[in-house]
């Protein structure tokens, strides 16, 4: 993913003729690629983190109370995640809690 994602940037920088050290978030912004996937995609990927870690981490600890919090209909952070998991088709997913 990583890898077609790079080459993806290297062919909008060809195409707006800038040098290969511009900034990558700055080109990919003036071809109007939405930097709200890259930030739901980085937000999914610590949620996978933080999923993974040990009962005993404080991050853990934090997320376990987001989630309780969620659960009670609050909004925070966790709700985002999970809003993210269902409208794109892994709730079972979040209901999991496991990749």
């Amino acid at each position: 993913m990583q890898c077609t994602e790079g080459v993806h940037v290297a062919a909008c920088k060809m195409f707006l003729n800038v040098p290969k050290y511009a900034c990558n978030n700055s080109v990919v912004g003036d071809l109007a690629r939405s930097m709200y996937v890259y930030s739901c995609k980085r937000c999914i990927k610590y949620w996978i983190r933080i999923t993974r870690m040990p009962n005993t981490r404080l991050v853990k600890k934090w997320y376990v109370m987001m989630k309780l919090y969620d659960n009670n209909g609050h909004t925070n952070w966790a709700t985002f995640v999970r809003k993210h998991l269902y409208e794109n088709g892994f709730g079972y997913v979040w209901e999991l809690q496991n990749v």
